[in-house]
């Protein structure tokens, strides 16, 4: 198994973050879908605010998804981690299994600092709707 994990502060409560991260509809927006994953990611576990998980499944692999949010006095410390694990005996050949390896790390960032972005936007947004129905 290899896991991916990265954390971030954000400027926002965890029932805003999890609001954002929990919708469904919402998830391409902030999470890298992987094009080998056979059956898309579907929801494991919940426990609002603090905990969210997805898994999904390749054809040689599982690929486990969780965020755990923790309320600070400046926000919410997001802690998310992507967990490979390939199938045995390897239907992955070895050169591919690295690239994933490589490609999860790279995209946790990333998925991390979308999430972030489209939280803010979101709150943003739902700012400019209470002034607008003052």
């Amino acid at each position: 198994m290899f896991v991916v994990e990265t954390s971030r502060l954000l400027p926002h409560p965890p029932s805003a973050v999890f609001a954002v991260a929990g919708d469904r509809r919402l998830s391409p927006r902030w999470r890298t879908r992987l094009a080998d994953l056979a059956e898309p990611a579907h929801p494991t576990d919940a426990d609002p605010p603090r905990h969210l998980a997805w898994s999904g499944r390749g054809a040689a692999f599982a690929l486990d998804r969780s965020l755990a949010l923790e309320s600070t006095a400046d926000g919410t410390r997001v802690t998310y981690q992507c967990a490979l694990s390939v199938d045995e005996p390897p239907r992955l050949s070895p050169a591919r299994a690295t690239a994933l390896r490589r490609l999860l790390v790279r995209r946790a960032g990333r998925d991390l600092e979308r999430l972030a972005a489209l939280v803010a936007q979101m709150a943003r947004a739902e700012a400019r709707a209470r002034v607008t129905l003052s």
